[in-house]
């Protein structure tokens, strides 16, 4: 008989991330905003937020943490920049709502993570993700 196993959600979190691939070289976020490639520009975002999408109901982070999500932000911000400018002119205003989200909530983020504000950084991490999850729902 088969039992059946509970995995924690940070390693199915690391599970499906190793099903996206890397980026083709490490970008800088002024690199990432001037990319013309939209699955480029989802590898970049993943590398950075799908780390980040295992601890958004923490109560608390580390100093390293908030560092990881200042450096995420950062990429968010001009992943979903790129992502406004050039990829949504031919698709649903919905597309262009998304990455919109994405950038206010990266924005939110970086300033959460500089304070050190760990409830108002969940709920930005929160926000990017829901923003991630509807948009690949309707738009992959």
């Amino acid at each position: 008989m088969l039992r059946r196993h509970a995995l924690p959600l940070g390693l199915l979190l690391a599970l499906v991330a190793a099903c996206v691939p890397s980026p083709k070289k490490a970008y800088t976020a002024d690199e990432a905003r001037s990319l013309e490639d939209l699955t480029e520009l989802m590898r970049i975002s993943a590398k950075y937020m799908d780390p980040l999408f295992g601890i958004e109901d923490a109560e608390s982070y580390t100093e390293a943490q908030f560092d990881q999500m200042s450096e995420a932000a950062g990429f968010a911000e001009a992943t979903s920049e790129a992502v406004q400018k050039k990829h949504s002119l031919t698709r649903s205003p919905a597309f262009a709502s998304y990455a919109g989200i994405m950038n206010a909530k990266a924005k939110e983020l970086a300033a959460a993570s500089e304070a050190r504000e760990a409830e108002a950084a969940a709920a930005a991490i929160r926000g990017i993700h829901e923003a991630c999850r509807s948009c690949h729902s309707e738009f992959r």
